[in-house]
């Protein structure tokens, strides 16, 4: 499979590519935008490499039902699933801040009361998602996104 993604890419007829955002070993983040709705999304789709993997496919659909599942304003949003070019992709609320590795990188230490209302954040959403028997397996620094409210962190 040699599919490839690109900026203007148009996917399941109605969200355009803008900008890749992110990449790990299993996938990509693309920022989008809904051709008909005019909102912006973030697209996270599994690499060809991993589609052909039916064992990552399954991974990666399992964790999209489950991020739909969760409630919690602690959890990024599940919109939709789909696939484009033999790639499975979800399709996910577009957040505006960073994550706290990269938070942490540039600020150095942080207030213990920033980290305490970081720490509890966090522990809200994995609470949530234990309650449903959903347990999340790397949990760090880069997978816990802070958006701010004023100098409020949002988790």
């Amino acid at each position: 499979m040699t599919a490839t993604l690109g900026m203007n890419d148009l996917v399941a007829g109605k969200y355009r590519l803008v900008a890749m955002i992110g990449e790990g070993g299993l996938g990509q983040v693309w920022s989008a935008r809904h051709e008909l709705l005019g909102g912006d999304v973030a697209l996270k789709f599994l690499k060809p490499t991993e589609a052909s993997k039916a064992d990552a496919v399954g991974r990666f659909l399992r964790e999209a039902r489950a991020a739909s599942a969760l409630r919690s304003d602690h959890v990024c949003k599940v919109f939709d699933v789909g696939t484009h070019q033999g790639m499975p992709f979800l399709v996910m609320e577009k957040l505006e801040g960073e994550d706290l590795g990269s938070l942490l990188d540039h600020c150095g230490t942080l207030q213990p009361s920033l980290i305490a209302e970081i720490v509890v954040q966090a522990c809200h959403a994995l609470s949530e998602a234990h309650a449903l028997g959903i347990i999340h397996r790397d949990v760090k620094p880069e997978n816990l996104f802070v958006l701010w409210r004023g100098d409020r962190p949002i988790v």
